[in-house]
Protein backbone atom coordinates (compact mmCIF):
# COMPACT_ATOMS: atom_id res chain seq x y z
CA UNK A 1 0.00 0.00 0.00
CA UNK A 2 1.14 3.84 -0.85
CA UNK A 3 -0.19 6.47 1.46
CA UNK A 4 -0.59 10.04 -0.06
CA UNK A 5 0.76 12.56 1.48
CA UNK A 6 -2.34 14.62 0.24
CA UNK A 7 -5.54 13.31 -1.92
CA UNK A 8 -6.70 17.17 -3.16
CA UNK A 9 -6.38 20.35 -3.10
CA UNK A 10 -7.58 22.80 -0.62
CA UNK A 11 -10.62 23.42 -3.44
CA UNK A 12 -11.41 19.80 -3.12
CA UNK A 13 -10.08 18.94 -6.41
CA UNK A 14 -8.57 15.51 -7.06
CA UNK A 15 -4.59 16.15 -7.36
CA UNK A 16 -3.75 13.03 -9.40
CA UNK A 17 -7.37 12.50 -11.29
CA UNK A 18 -5.54 10.72 -14.08
CA UNK A 19 -4.19 7.67 -11.93
CA UNK A 20 -6.71 8.57 -8.61
CA UNK A 21 -10.53 8.59 -10.30
CA UNK A 22 -13.73 9.57 -8.07
CA UNK A 23 -14.11 5.77 -8.60
CA UNK A 24 -10.86 4.86 -6.87
CA UNK A 25 -11.41 7.01 -4.13
CA UNK A 26 -14.64 6.05 -3.35
CA UNK A 27 -13.05 2.45 -2.77
CA UNK A 28 -10.35 3.25 -0.61
CA UNK A 29 -12.80 5.53 1.23
CA UNK A 30 -14.75 2.90 2.41
CA UNK A 31 -11.85 0.82 3.31
CA UNK A 32 -10.88 2.97 5.80
CA UNK A 33 -12.89 2.00 9.26
CA UNK A 34 -13.49 6.41 9.92
CA UNK A 35 -12.25 9.56 9.04
CA UNK A 36 -9.28 9.39 11.43
CA UNK A 37 -8.04 6.83 9.38
CA UNK A 38 -9.18 8.21 6.05
CA UNK A 39 -7.10 11.44 6.79
CA UNK A 40 -4.11 10.21 8.07
CA UNK A 41 -3.43 8.03 5.65
CA UNK A 42 -4.49 9.75 2.42
CA UNK A 43 -3.71 13.33 3.77
CA UNK A 44 -1.08 13.17 5.95
CA UNK A 45 -3.46 14.93 8.25
CA UNK A 46 -5.80 13.04 11.41
CA UNK A 47 -8.56 15.80 10.64
CA UNK A 48 -11.67 14.03 11.69
CA UNK A 49 -15.34 15.24 9.80
CA UNK A 50 -17.25 13.75 13.00
CA UNK A 51 -15.50 16.24 15.40
CA UNK A 52 -16.02 19.53 13.29
CA UNK A 53 -16.52 22.51 15.13
CA UNK A 54 -19.03 24.51 12.72
CA UNK A 55 -21.42 22.09 11.77
CA UNK A 56 -23.82 23.02 9.14
CA UNK A 57 -26.80 22.98 11.43
CA UNK A 58 -25.00 25.86 12.93
CA UNK A 59 -26.01 27.93 9.89
CA UNK A 60 -28.75 30.29 10.20
CA UNK A 61 -30.14 32.16 7.11
CA UNK A 62 -32.03 35.74 6.12
CA UNK A 63 -33.87 36.45 3.11
CA UNK A 64 -33.92 40.23 2.45
CA UNK A 65 -31.40 42.05 0.85
CA UNK A 66 -28.40 42.95 3.16
CA UNK A 67 -29.18 47.00 2.80
CA UNK A 68 -32.55 46.06 3.99
CA UNK A 69 -31.82 44.02 7.02
CA UNK A 70 -29.13 46.59 7.75
CA UNK A 71 -31.80 49.33 7.88
CA UNK A 72 -34.99 47.69 8.98
CA UNK A 73 -33.01 46.84 12.15
CA UNK A 74 -30.69 49.57 13.09
CA UNK A 75 -27.29 47.55 13.03
CA UNK A 76 -24.30 48.33 14.28
CA UNK A 77 -21.68 48.05 10.96
CA UNK A 78 -18.10 47.04 11.27
CA UNK A 79 -15.80 46.31 8.34
CA UNK A 80 -12.43 44.25 9.06
CA UNK A 81 -9.81 44.05 6.44
CA UNK A 82 -6.92 41.04 6.26
CA UNK A 83 -4.91 42.01 3.21
CA UNK A 84 -2.62 39.36 1.82
CA UNK A 85 1.15 40.01 3.49
CA UNK A 86 2.52 40.43 -0.22
CA UNK A 87 1.29 42.67 -3.00
CA UNK A 88 2.23 42.04 -6.56
CA UNK A 89 0.25 39.44 -9.23
CA UNK A 90 1.24 36.46 -7.00
CA UNK A 91 -0.09 37.91 -3.68
CA UNK A 92 -2.10 35.94 -1.00
CA UNK A 93 -6.02 36.25 -0.88
CA UNK A 94 -7.41 39.43 0.69
CA UNK A 95 -10.19 38.73 2.41
CA UNK A 96 -12.88 42.38 4.11
CA UNK A 97 -16.15 41.19 5.58
CA UNK A 98 -19.10 43.78 6.05
CA UNK A 99 -20.70 42.74 9.81
CA UNK A 100 -23.75 44.16 11.66
CA UNK A 101 -25.04 43.48 15.42
CA UNK A 102 -28.34 44.35 16.66
CA UNK A 103 -28.04 46.95 19.32
CA UNK A 104 -29.21 44.97 21.72
CA UNK A 105 -25.73 42.29 20.91
CA UNK A 106 -27.39 39.10 20.56
CA UNK A 107 -27.20 38.54 17.01
CA UNK A 108 -24.80 39.60 14.26
CA UNK A 109 -25.26 39.59 10.55
CA UNK A 110 -22.81 39.26 8.13
CA UNK A 111 -23.93 41.93 5.12
CA UNK A 112 -21.25 42.13 2.67
CA UNK A 113 -17.10 40.74 1.98
CA UNK A 114 -14.75 39.70 -0.57
CA UNK A 115 -11.91 37.20 -1.25
CA UNK A 116 -9.99 38.29 -3.96
CA UNK A 117 -6.27 38.39 -5.13
CA UNK A 118 -5.42 41.51 -4.90
CA UNK A 119 -2.50 43.68 -5.63
CA UNK A 120 -1.40 46.96 -3.81
CA UNK A 121 -2.74 49.25 -6.48
CA UNK A 122 -6.02 47.68 -6.28
CA UNK A 123 -6.97 46.89 -2.80
CA UNK A 124 -7.49 50.45 -1.74
CA UNK A 125 -10.07 50.71 -4.19
CA UNK A 126 -12.23 47.70 -3.80
CA UNK A 127 -11.75 48.69 0.03
CA UNK A 128 -13.32 51.66 -0.80
CA UNK A 129 -16.30 50.47 -2.11
CA UNK A 130 -17.43 48.51 0.80
CA UNK A 131 -16.71 51.21 2.78
CA UNK A 132 -18.19 53.95 0.93
CA UNK A 133 -21.56 51.96 0.58
CA UNK A 134 -21.83 50.65 3.56
CA UNK A 135 -20.29 53.65 5.77
CA UNK A 136 -23.99 55.34 3.67
CA UNK A 137 -25.96 53.20 5.05
CA UNK A 138 -24.88 53.42 8.86
CA UNK A 139 -25.13 57.13 8.78
CA UNK A 140 -28.65 57.19 7.40
CA UNK A 141 -29.83 55.43 10.47
CA UNK A 142 -27.24 56.69 12.71
CA UNK A 143 -25.78 53.88 13.21
CA UNK A 144 -22.46 53.01 14.43
CA UNK A 145 -18.92 52.52 12.02
CA UNK A 146 -16.59 51.39 12.29
CA UNK A 147 -13.48 50.06 10.37
CA UNK A 148 -10.67 47.32 11.46
CA UNK A 149 -7.62 46.25 9.38
CA UNK A 150 -4.63 43.84 10.52
CA UNK A 151 -1.95 46.55 12.05
CA UNK A 152 1.22 45.01 10.07
CA UNK A 153 0.01 45.58 6.45
CA UNK A 154 -1.53 48.29 7.20
CA UNK A 155 1.03 50.20 8.50
CA UNK A 156 3.31 48.60 5.60
CA UNK A 157 1.56 49.60 2.37
CA UNK A 158 -1.89 49.97 2.90
CA UNK A 159 -2.22 53.06 5.00
CA UNK A 160 -1.57 55.99 2.18
CA UNK A 161 -2.96 54.44 -0.72
CA UNK A 162 -6.54 53.79 1.16
CA UNK A 163 -6.70 57.51 2.72
CA UNK A 164 -5.83 58.50 -1.02
CA UNK A 165 -8.71 56.90 -2.63
CA UNK A 166 -10.80 58.06 0.30
CA UNK A 167 -9.89 61.83 -0.81
CA UNK A 168 -10.06 61.06 -4.24
CA UNK A 169 -13.62 60.13 -3.40
CA UNK A 170 -14.40 63.49 -1.07
CA UNK A 171 -14.85 60.65 1.55
CA UNK A 172 -14.57 60.89 4.81
CA UNK A 173 -12.50 58.27 6.87
CA UNK A 174 -13.67 57.42 10.36
CA UNK A 175 -10.85 56.17 13.33
CA UNK A 176 -9.23 53.12 11.56
CA UNK A 177 -8.92 50.53 14.25
CA UNK A 178 -5.83 48.48 14.26
CA UNK A 179 -5.60 44.70 14.91
CA UNK A 180 -2.75 42.84 16.21
CA UNK A 181 -3.54 39.23 15.49
CA UNK A 182 0.04 37.90 16.76
CA UNK A 183 -1.49 38.99 19.92
CA UNK A 184 -3.68 35.05 19.29
CA UNK A 185 -3.03 32.48 17.51
CA UNK A 186 -5.55 31.81 13.74
CA UNK A 187 -7.11 28.70 15.26
CA UNK A 188 -8.03 30.97 19.06
CA UNK A 189 -8.96 33.69 16.77
CA UNK A 190 -11.49 31.47 15.08
CA UNK A 191 -12.61 29.85 17.82
CA UNK A 192 -13.76 32.32 19.54
CA UNK A 193 -16.56 32.26 16.34
CA UNK A 194 -17.88 28.58 17.69
CA UNK A 195 -20.39 29.34 20.35
CA UNK A 196 -21.92 32.06 18.55
CA UNK A 197 -22.59 30.13 15.61
CA UNK A 198 -23.59 26.92 17.89
CA UNK A 199 -26.42 29.53 19.55
CA UNK A 200 -27.65 30.36 16.35
CA UNK A 201 -26.65 34.02 16.93
CA UNK A 202 -24.54 34.74 13.33
CA UNK A 203 -27.14 34.77 10.47
CA UNK A 204 -25.91 34.91 6.21
CA UNK A 205 -27.53 35.46 3.48
CA UNK A 206 -29.03 33.11 1.13
CA UNK A 207 -26.31 34.42 -1.35
CA UNK A 208 -23.96 37.55 -1.93
CA UNK A 209 -23.27 37.86 -5.52
CA UNK A 210 -19.96 39.48 -6.13
CA UNK A 211 -18.21 40.63 -9.16
CA UNK A 212 -14.52 40.68 -8.60
CA UNK A 213 -11.77 43.41 -9.42
CA UNK A 214 -11.02 41.66 -12.78
CA UNK A 215 -14.40 40.92 -13.69
CA UNK A 216 -14.96 37.12 -12.31
CA UNK A 217 -18.42 36.49 -10.85
CA UNK A 218 -18.36 34.53 -7.88
CA UNK A 219 -20.71 33.86 -4.73
CA UNK A 220 -19.24 35.30 -1.43
CA UNK A 221 -21.37 33.01 0.85
CA UNK A 222 -20.93 29.50 -1.41
CA UNK A 223 -17.18 29.98 -2.81
CA UNK A 224 -15.55 31.90 0.07
CA UNK A 225 -17.15 31.67 3.61
CA UNK A 226 -18.81 27.88 3.52
CA UNK A 227 -16.09 26.31 1.90
CA UNK A 228 -13.98 27.44 4.61
CA UNK A 229 -16.58 26.93 7.12
CA UNK A 230 -17.27 23.34 5.93
CA UNK A 231 -14.11 22.43 6.17
CA UNK A 232 -12.27 23.75 9.30
CA UNK A 233 -10.18 23.36 11.13
CA UNK A 234 -8.77 21.21 8.60
CA UNK A 235 -5.04 23.00 7.90
CA UNK A 236 -4.96 22.48 4.88
CA UNK A 237 -8.00 24.31 3.93
CA UNK A 238 -7.92 28.15 3.74
CA UNK A 239 -9.75 30.15 6.50
CA UNK A 240 -8.77 33.97 5.50
CA UNK A 241 -12.80 34.81 5.41
CA UNK A 242 -13.28 32.58 8.87
CA UNK A 243 -10.11 34.97 10.50
CA UNK A 244 -11.87 37.99 9.23
CA UNK A 245 -14.82 37.48 10.86
CA UNK A 246 -13.22 36.70 14.25
CA UNK A 247 -11.49 40.28 13.44
CA UNK A 248 -14.83 41.77 14.43
CA UNK A 249 -14.75 40.17 18.08
CA UNK A 250 -12.21 43.64 18.63
CA UNK A 251 -14.56 46.08 17.32
CA UNK A 252 -18.22 45.08 18.30
CA UNK A 253 -19.34 45.22 22.09
CA UNK A 254 -19.53 41.64 23.19
CA UNK A 255 -22.22 39.40 22.30
CA UNK A 256 -24.71 39.06 24.86
CA UNK A 257 -25.43 35.41 25.41
CA UNK A 258 -28.70 33.32 26.60
CA UNK A 259 -27.01 31.72 29.43
CA UNK A 260 -24.90 35.15 30.45
CA UNK A 261 -28.22 36.71 31.76
CA UNK A 262 -27.45 36.47 35.25
CA UNK A 263 -29.01 37.50 38.80
CA UNK A 264 -27.36 39.79 41.30
CA UNK A 265 -26.86 38.76 44.22
CA UNK A 266 -27.95 40.78 47.24
CA UNK A 267 -25.02 41.95 49.90
CA UNK A 268 -25.33 40.14 53.49
CA UNK A 269 -25.78 43.46 55.92
CA UNK A 270 -23.77 41.50 58.64
CA UNK A 271 -20.87 41.19 56.27
CA UNK A 272 -18.17 43.88 56.50
CA UNK A 273 -16.81 45.97 53.45
CA UNK A 274 -13.77 46.79 52.60
CA UNK A 275 -13.04 50.43 51.45
CA UNK A 276 -13.47 50.05 47.98
CA UNK A 277 -16.54 47.62 48.48
CA UNK A 278 -18.47 50.43 50.29
CA UNK A 279 -16.86 52.93 47.90
CA UNK A 280 -18.63 51.51 45.22
CA UNK A 281 -21.81 50.64 46.79
CA UNK A 282 -22.09 54.09 47.64
CA UNK A 283 -21.18 55.30 43.91
CA UNK A 284 -24.17 53.22 43.03
CA UNK A 285 -26.17 54.81 45.44
CA UNK A 286 -25.75 58.39 44.11
CA UNK A 287 -26.25 57.07 40.90
CA UNK A 288 -29.51 55.39 41.59
CA UNK A 289 -30.82 58.46 43.86
CA UNK A 290 -29.85 60.42 41.18
CA UNK A 291 -31.49 58.89 38.33
CA UNK A 292 -34.81 59.19 40.95
CA UNK A 293 -34.26 62.48 41.31
CA UNK A 294 -34.34 61.95 44.71
CA UNK A 295 -30.03 62.64 45.04
CA UNK A 296 -29.65 66.40 46.11
CA UNK A 297 -26.01 67.37 46.29
CA UNK A 298 -25.32 69.17 49.94
CA UNK A 299 -24.22 72.50 50.19
CA UNK A 300 -20.76 73.14 50.78
CA UNK A 301 -19.78 73.63 54.21
CA UNK A 302 -18.35 77.06 55.39
CA UNK A 303 -16.04 76.60 58.65
CA UNK A 304 -15.82 79.66 60.92
CA UNK A 305 -13.05 81.19 61.56
CA UNK A 306 -10.72 80.69 64.23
Amino acid sequence: SFAYATLEDCDGNLIWPEGFTPKIKQAKRALCKDDHAWFSQYFNNPYMHSNKSLKDEYREWYEATPESMAENLQLDICITIDPAHTAGKDSDYTAIMVQGQTPDRTRRFVLDGIREKLNESELPIRAMDLIENWQRIAFKYGGTFKIGIESVTYQGYIRFPLRDEARRRMISLPDIFLIKPLARSKDSRIKALVHPYSKHMIVWPRKLPKVSYKGNHYDFIWDALYPEFSKWPNPQAHDDVLDVQAYAEDLFAPMLFPEAKTVSKPVEQDAPLVFKERADHRADDLIENDRQGAYVRPERRVMPEA
